[in-house]
């Protein structure tokens, strides 16, 4: 016959490490069960229809800018929420200032090869 090992459970729990001690509501060395708090989930991310984007696209073409009572009903007419519509134009703010840096970057004289070797440019000289 084989010998049984029994295994008793330890009279206190081990304090939980100090990585995790922020996730724990209330610990105190006594307690013997910590209740743990877990972080927010994260957001999921909004993802738009094609009819959504184009009339935010074409709300965009108009004014850069949509606040208030326009915000509002653009949000309920597209069955989106205020924050949504709010966080879709910053967005589009930034990607269309960045569309137009990589398309426009300023030129100066000496860069485009028409200045002189004394530093003036041609219609100086």
């Amino acid at each position: 016959m084989l010998p049984t090992v029994t295994v008793g459970l330890p009279s206190r729990l081990l304090p939980p490490p100090l990585s995790m001690r922020p996730f724990f509501s209330s610990y105190s060395p006594n307690s013997v069960m910590p209740s743990l708090v877990l972080p927010k989930s994260k957001r999921n991310r909004t993802v738009f229809t094609a009819i959504q984007l184009e009339r935010l696209e074409r709300c965009f073409e108009k004014c850069n800018y949509l606040v208030g009572t326009e915000r509002s009903k653009l949000a309920n007419e597209l069955r989106l929420n205020e924050t949504q519509v709010k966080v879709w134009f910053q967005n589009r703010r930034i990607k269309h200032r960045k569309q137009n840096k990589n398309a426009s970057p300023s030129v100066s004289p000496e860069d485009s090869g028409e200045s002189d070797t004394d530093g003036k440019t041609r219609s100086e000289s």
